[in-house]
């Protein structure tokens, strides 16, 4: 597994006037904590970071953090701020962490084909972009990936329907829908009460997960 490497300097001031003097000057500002270590005030170039994470994992990728050319620790991106105007990065939360430490994180859901239902007029929607799972480090999926093309009107794919292999294993209600065919808006009169069931938290998880491809990484409850 490639260890990538990104340099973050000490900050020594937290106010918020001293924080927009950073961004004035391309810094963001962030804290690298964890591993029952005193947590580290850093000041970091947001754009090299972006040029640091593996392109696939984004804020998923395992890479080595070095302090002042003196301190390295191997870490994951466990929070991300955002501008909600600009979109760019205003501070990072880094967790220190080791490549069989077991970790929570989130990875993107694609749909693969076009289904039956959908050449019969039918629609493939989307319930989950995201979905919460616990893994080692090491082992992150990149995403996963569901061959929808056998599905027909009325299918429904929940999470117990996917595999990830051995290793990995899903943080969330293997109830949970993430693809359902149905017919067109217009021509559904009322939801089932399956439906609405299956539904329920639909928007919430979208507010959560639209934070610029930022999955949650937090250590697993052992």
């Amino acid at each position: 597994m490639e260890i990538r490497e990104f340099k973050a300097y000490k900050r020594k001031v937290t106010r918020k006037n001293k924080n927009r003097r950073l961004r004035e000057q391309k810094m963001a500002p962030g804290v690298l904590y964890g591993k029952d270590k005193d947590p580290v005030k850093v000041k970091f170039d947001p754009k090299e970071l972006v040029k640091s994470l593996d392109p696939k994992r984004k804020r998923n990728t395992f890479f080595k953090l070095t302090v002042e050319d003196v301190e390295s620790h191997t870490v994951i991106i466990k929070d991300v701020q955002f501008d909600d105007l600009s979109g760019d990065i205003i501070h990072i939360d880094f967790l220190r962490v080791n490549a069989e430490d077991k970790i929570n994180v989130k990875i993107p859901i694609y749909s693969e084909g076009k289904s039956i239902g959908e050449n019969m007029g039918g629609r493939l929607r989307t319930i989950l972009k995201r979905i919460p799972i616990i893994s080692k480090v090491s082992s992150i999926p990149v995403s996963i990936t569901y061959d929808v093309s056998e599905l027909e009107i009325g299918d429904i794919v929940r999470v117990e329907d996917m595999d990830l292999g051995e290793e990995v294993e899903f943080n969330i209600n293997t109830r949970q829908a993430v693809f359902i065919v149905d017919v067109p808006k217009e021509e559904v009169e009322e939801e089932t009460e399956e439906e609405e069931l299956l539904l329920e938290g639909e928007e919430g998880e979208a507010a959560e997960g639209e934070e610029g491809e930022a999955a949650e990484s937090e250590p697993a409850e052992k």
